[in-house]
């Protein structure tokens, strides 16, 4: 029974009934819980009835929590969603099971996950994932904030990249604004390494700079849309833009057209270097002005 799952992926129970191995599969699961239990001694009809059951109540909420995931978490506030909002509140532990699917969907990427080093993802996906669900209920289209904080040269970058993939995973575009267009630039290499194995396309993962790429006006701009084409056209995608009034204006425009598209439209900013326009009197309010 422990091996039955592996051989019937293999092909090594043809000969038995589809219904048969279905069942086998579903109390070789249940035992890998359950491993003291007298499998020869108590499993009659009405236990193996009560796994089935809850095998298949499971399966039910692992099904809506993926929909859930897909189709309401990022798009939004409207009727139907509501409905499926109330749903997940009213269903003993179907919220974390929403939490722990879009958790696993998040850090699939075993680049993603060697990467984040020590940095504690699961309670931070928890926190994030939950406030995109509250959004799912509420009309209040107020932001929604909460800090990472952690010294020079810790990891940081890694944190993006987890941001960048739950955005993929929500179908929503992520927006980090960063200090300098150096900066920029080296921080957009670092998430098109992070995006391997990742819902977000390297395509779709954009600098606002033109300094590296050296492109027409017309064709940046165009990367820039491709950056914000949102659900239906992208997982998602990463603009990255410098502390500068024209990228900021860059990013502004894409908002537009993006809210354009898609009315109320979700998105991700990521304020990079947070405390970058207090460490000097001369950079002291520049991101504010712009």
């Amino acid at each position: 029974l422990h091996s039955v799952e592996e051989r019937a992926s293999n092909g090594q129970l043809e000969e038995l009934r589809t219904d048969l191995v279905e069942n086998l599969t579903i109390t070789s699961t249940w035992l890998r819980d359950n491993l003291g239990f007298d499998i020869l001694g108590n499993l009659d009809d009405k236990q193996f009835h009560e796994i089935r059951t809850k095998h298949d109540e499971t399966a039910k909420h692992y099904t809506f929590a993926n929909d859930y995931i897909n189709t309401c978490l990022g798009s939004p506030y409207n009727e139907d969603n509501l409905k499926h909002y109330n749903h997940v509140n009213s269903v003993p532990g179907l919220l974390d099971k929403v939490i722990e699917q879009g958790n696993a969907a998040t850090m699939k990427s075993p680049n993603l996950r060697e990467k984040v080093g020590n940095f504690d993802h699961q309670n931070f996906l928890d926190k994030a994932l939950r406030l995109f669900h509250d959004g799912v209920g509420l009309k209040d289209r107020n932001e929604k904030t909460f800090v990472v904080a952690g010294r020079t040269q810790s990891g940081k970058s890694a944190v993006k990249g987890v941001i960048q993939s739950m955005g993929g995973v929500l179908g929503i575009p992520t927006i980090v604004l960063t200090k300098g267009v150096d900066e920029s630039i080296d921080l957009n290499e670092k998430l098109t390494d992070l995006s391997d194995g990742t819902p977000v396309k390297k395509e779709h993962i954009v600098v606002a700079s033109n300094k590296k790429d050296r492109m027409s006006y017309r064709e940046k701009n165009a990367k820039v849309e491709r950056a914000f084409a949102g659900k239906g056209e992208t997982h998602g995608g990463m603009l990255v833009i410098a502390d500068t009034k024209a990228q900021v204006q860059k990013a502004l425009r894409g908002i537009e057209h993006y809210r354009e598209k898609n009315p109320g439209g979700k998105f991700i900013l990521v304020v990079d270097e947070a405390d970058a326009m207090f460490r000097t009197e001369d950079r002291r309010g520049r991101v504010r002005l712009t």
